[in-house]
């Protein structure tokens, strides 16, 4: 599904060109479970952005089913993220004029019937503990709930592959319990692969695939035991 070739990032700042991701090669297929862990400011959140295809390598490539995206327009690389990937990063950035339920059924307005939309939002709702909220002020909802809202929002359409920036930095543990479940359940029952940056060893140890950054460049840490499906809510996918 998508491959990184030997990607290399650097920056522009007042003192030269800062390097943050050196030589990274990674293959990402249908159904896999990796984990990213490191030091702030190590290069994890680069490398998700540049998986999503809102960063370009300065060498190397991003492959997606075989396909370069470096020489893509910037529309072409926009359909092919919202073809293919479902994105949870540490802002939620919610539409504050919409309320939850909206939010979410926005990310599939042209998939289905305005009434599929909103069944599928409820339910995704539901299966993170916010039924009660679909029609609230989405401005009147804690930070912890905000997100859980934007995780709903990033995997309503079914992607292929969904990234998290911190998912559950901003829950407490059940929630990120009913969280962890329903991005895990996605995986089981749908085939979407994830990949989930977080400082949090718990959730590092329930991937297949365990990473680290250090100093721009991707360690592989092995194979993990997912231990996925374990309490909390369900929805059908």
């Amino acid at each position: 599904m998508i491959t990184l070739s030997s990607v290399s990032k650097s920056f522009q700042d007042g003192r030269g060109s800062l390097t943050v991701l050196k030589d990274v090669s990674l293959d990402i297929g249908a159904g896999d479970y990796l984990s990213i862990c490191g030091r702030s400011g190590c290069g994890k959140s680069t490398l998700l952005n540049l998986i999503a295809l809102l960063l370009q390598p300065t060498s190397g490539e991003v492959l997606i089913d075989g396909q370069v995206t470096s020489s893509l327009s910037d529309e072409a690389r926009v359909r092919l993220r919202g073809l293919n990937m479902g994105m949870v990063f540490q802002n939620p950035n919610l539409i504050d004029s919409l309320s939850p339920v909206d939010n979410i059924a926005l990310a599939i307005r042209e998939k289905m019937s305005s009434h599929a939309r909103t069944k599928r939002a409820v339910e995704l709702l539901e299966s993170v503990g916010l039924a009660k909220y679909a029609r609230s002020k989405t401005r009147s909802l804690s930070g912890g709930q905000a997100q859980r809202v934007a995780i709903c929002r990033a995997i309503v359409g079914r992607p292929r592959l969904v990234l998290c920036d911190e998912p559950t930095g901003a829950l407490d543990k059940d929630a990120a319990q009913a969280v962890m479940t329903l991005l895990e359940e996605l995986r089981e029952q749908v085939g979407s692969a994830l990949v989930v940056v977080t400082h949090d060893v718990q959730l590092w140890g329930r991937a297949t695939r365990c990473y680290e950054m250090d100093d721009g460049s991707l360690i592989s840490k092995g194979e993990a035991v997912s231990v996925s499906g374990k309490g909390g809510h369900h929805a059908a996918f």
